[in-house]
């Protein structure tokens, strides 16, 4: 079943909405949730529509749709089929009631009474042999190899790699920038070295013609 739910506006990586656990789960769900929020701030329109990233003996499936995107976090084993069905029912709903408000959020987990309809659409997708899971299983088109699944060390590690280049340009170019500013320095203090003396001898000489003279 889904052990916790994610949704996020895609263009910052905003939360939006997320599920609840219950206390006993929180500690054993932290790493993961860490984990769900480094993959939302990761994308942007070109990502997939739909992807799985397999993180231990779990597994992240998420949709990104109208700019929001849906996560869900499921055991490896749990049918990949339900999972994008569930995240497909919240799609639809979340979209139902909020899709004007979206853009305009200006603080996280605006939309958390969203909670109340991912646990009671979560409860539906427990057991994956009652008969209404059972039907969707064998019914559902969706074509599944079309849903490229990675690895979780594979995702967020491209991820630290860019902003580790990132990281590297910015202090490249406040090097770049400092060097200029030391560079221009030395050379107006080389320029007085040099023509300070000759402006010294000049003005002392002018001094003395108009002295003699005026």
């Amino acid at each position: 079943m889904p052990k916790l739910t994610l949704v996020a506006r895609v263009v910052d990586g905003l939360p939006l909405a997320a599920s609840m656990e219950e206390e006993k789960d929180h500690r054993e769900l932290d790493a993961y949730k860490a984990q769900a929020k480094k993959i939302v701030k990761q994308l942007n329109a070109a990502s997939p529509a739909r992807m799985t990233i397999e993180s231990g003996a779990n597994s992240f499936h998420y949709i990104h749709s109208d700019g929001v995107c849906f996560l869900c976090l499921t055991e490896r084993v749990y049918p990949k089929r339900l999972a994008f069905n569930y995240l497909d029912d919240l799609h639809k709903e979340f979209m139902t009631k909020f899709r004007s408000e979206i853009e305009s959020a200006s603080r996280p987990y605006a939309f958390i009474k969203f909670d109340t309809f991912i646990q009671k659409t979560k409860k539906l997708y427990i057991d994956t042999r009652a008969p209404r899971n059972l039907s969707k299983l064998n019914d559902d088109l969706t074509d599944l190899t079309k849903i490229m699944t990675q690895n979780i060390q594979d995702v967020l590690g491209r991820g630290e790699m860019i902003d580790s280049v990132a990281k590297k340009s910015s202090s490249l170019r406040q090097a770049s920038s400092k060097y200029a500013k030391d560079a221009k320095y030395l050379n107006t203090q080389a320029l007085l070295r040099k023509y300070a003396p000759v402006a010294v001898v000049t003005l002392l000489a002018g001094g003395g013609l108009w002295w003699r003279f005026f």
